[in-house]
């Protein structure tokens, strides 16, 4: 018997789900890793049912992506590090959904970030 893999849509699909949880839940959080890597994109439930989205940017480990992908998560929508809602204090790039959060367009971004700029595999993600 085969052993069945997720795809991008599985993953998606099941992250749709904690996002719609953390929309519930200004004190949430939630951080999807990539195994084998430093970069993950993580989200927090804000006030006024926002979500809070950073993905790594290599600065907290003193190593920066390379500018080819930092131009790659702004043409996605991100923030450069610094510049978005968390200001002077947020070191990753960055992105709020303001409510009402269309989760899709949440979800969305997370996938193609992780496959596209960090070069995950859908079985390479995982979070608690």
């Amino acid at each position: 018997m085969r052993e069945c893999r997720p795809d991008w849509a599985a993953v998606a699909h099941r992250l749709a789900h904690r996002a719609e949880a953390l929309l519930q839940d200004p004190t949430g959080a939630l951080v999807i890793s990539i195994d084998g890597s430093e970069h993950y994109v993580q989200w927090h439930g804000e006030d006024r049912r926002d979500l809070y989205c950073e993905s790594s940017s290599g600065l907290y480990g003193g190593t920066s992506l390379p500018e080819a992908r930092a131009r790659q998560l702004v043409a996605l929508g991100w923030d450069r590090p610094y510049e978005g809602w968390g200001g002077q204090d947020v070191a990753n790039f960055s992105r709020l959904f303001t409510a009402p959060v269309r989760v899709y367009d949440v979800v969305r971004l997370t996938c193609r970030t992780l496959a596209e700029v960090y070069g995950a595999l859908p079985d390479d993600v995982s979070w608690p």
